[in-house]
């Protein structure tokens, strides 16, 4: 975390624990909250009710390739933070590339916090490397880059969802992420490769895979194309009966049974 980052995060559950629901986007988070809570007890307070509600996950189409590339797109999307992993993309990209590999790598992202991977992606560029650093893009854009990637890639060290892997599926584009928490729920659905996202040879190894293997990235994108799509609408009701519908229950019970005056 940037230096104040815990500081404000401490200031964040100080504001959940005193809350009666919580909907999580995942089995994940949703453990992570319940463990919280589950230490409340010592401070007096019974913390919130955790409930799941996650987040809609798609399926879809690729297009085409994105133009002037000069060979198949790997795309990345993410804030340019330490926990996104860029570094071990940069090291697994470097060592394809020097093995003769063609392709090109587009980083799409904020800038979150630290200047590694500027700096990297700066000198990587000096010495030829078809690697691109794209900040502020629109929603068109963004599903363009989607659309024209061969794969993508998120090996996140933690994750609260997954929101990038999420939008590789809805494009039918396939992609590589972590094998633990919520990117592995996201996962298990089909049409990812899964990799630990500290071995920097497994990282190395799966994007070469999906480089050179048409067969593979075809299974994946079969895959993708058979996953159960769900919806915004889905969310919305998952939402509605986690939080909103036990709250007009507790009402309408206050109503049939009021306190007595003092």
């Amino acid at each position: 975390m940037p230096v104040g980052g815990a500081s404000r995060f401490a200031s964040y559950l100080g504001v959940v624990k005193h809350l009666r629901r919580v909907a999580a986007i995942s089995s994940s988070a949703a453990t992570e909250f319940q463990g919280f809570v589950d230490a409340l007890p010592a401070q007096g307070l019974t913390g919130p009710e955790i409930v799941e509600c996650q987040l809609p996950a798609g399926s879809g189409t690729t297009a085409g390739a994105r133009a002037g590339a000069t060979g198949p797109t790997v795309l990345v999307v993410g804030s340019f933070e330490p926990r996104k992993n860029h570094l071990a993309i940069l090291f697994a990209a470097e060592t394809l590339w020097r093995e003769g590999l063609r392709f090109d790598l587009v980083l799409i992202g904020g800038m979150g916090w630290g200047d590694a991977v500027p700096r990297l992606v700066s000198r990587l560029r000096r010495v030829g490397r078809p690697v691109i650093m794209r900040h502020r893009v629109d929603d068109a854009s963004l599903r363009e880059a989607y659309a024209s990637a061969r794969f993508t890639v998120f090996p996140s060290l933690h994750e609260g969802y997954g929101l990038p892997v999420v939008e590789s599926l809805a494009a039918g584009v396939p992609a590589i992420t972590s094998n633990f928490g919520s990117l592995a729920e996201i996962a298990s659905g089909g049409g990812i490769v899964t990799i630990d996202p500290r071995d920097d040879v497994a990282l190395t190894d799966a994007m070469r895979q999906l480089l050179i293997d048409d067969a593979l990235l075809a299974r994946l994108r079969a895959q993708i194309a058979g996953r159960p799509s769900r919806t915004w609408s889905d969310y919305a009701d998952d939402l509605w009966r986690g939080l909103v519908a036990p709250e007009r229950q507790v009402l309408a019970s206050d109503a049939r049974h009021p306190e007595p005056v003092p």
